[in-house]
């Protein structure tokens, strides 16, 4: 996953991909 492999913040990410946090958490598992 691209948050794993890189120095990116989520809330980055979820901005990003306009997703929120939470959701994030929940595919990183």
């Amino acid at each position: 996953m691209e948050a794993l492999r890189a120095e990116i913040s989520i809330a980055k990410l979820c901005r990003k991909h306009n997703i929120n946090q939470s959701q994030f958490y929940k595919w990183s598992k």
